[in-house]
């Protein structure tokens, strides 16, 4: 039998002809996990944790297209720096991942900055994503139970997390200390 050797290693023609007719396997990327480390920082670094902006540099980026993600990767000094490691498949999946969050609707709830009061509307049967901010030093527990959260949601400070759920017909009011979200769903 005849064998060969490649760095140091013993082969036979067998096993180098099994090995060339392996595909290549990729490692698989879920499209919210290469949101979240593209380029080792993630787009959220500039965009928000879900992509929604949250004051962050690169502002709310849900729903972009293709067009306009390449343009980004372009034009912008930033995002020159992502354009040489997403790949089309890449580049892809970051916009299906921007679309699934685009086609729901972005309520944002940016926690212990002031006193506000606001009112969304949203219709009934629309997917809902409230978007928290925790803007303080502490962790905060908040009772979410009106739209089917847990009654005890803990976010912990300066972190951002998403909940999301289909609208029901209601009126539902949210509270922490002296700010308040009134959401209205006909």
């Amino acid at each position: 039998m005849k064998y060969i050797i490649i760095r140091g290693v013993l082969f036979t023609p067998l096993c180098l002809f099994l090995f060339a007719l392996m595909p290549v396997f990729a490692e698989e990327v879920s499209p919210e996990n290469l949101f979240q480390t593209a380029g080792g920082y993630g787009c959220g670094a500039c965009h928000g944790k879900y992509a929604h902006g949250g004051g962050f540099v690169g502002g709310n980026i849900r729903g972009a297209t293709r067009e306009q993600l390449d343009s980004a990767l372009k034009g912008e000094p930033t995002m020159l720096l992502l354009a040489k490691v997403l790949d089309d498949n890449k580049r892809n999946l970051l916009v299906d991942h921007l679309t699934s969050l685009g086609e729901m609707q972005l309520i944002e709830w940016r926690l212990g900055e002031s006193a506000t009061m606001q009112t969304i509307k949203a219709q009934v049967g629309t997917v809902l994503q409230l978007v928290l901010f925790n803007g303080t030093f502490d962790t905060l527990t908040l009772d979410l139970s009106s739209i089917e959260a847990s009654n005890n949601y803990h976010i912990s400070p300066y972190d951002t997390q998403a909940i999301t759920w289909l609208a029901k017909a209601g009126r539902y009011s949210l509270f922490f200390k002296n700010e308040k979200i009134i959401i209205e769903i006909n």
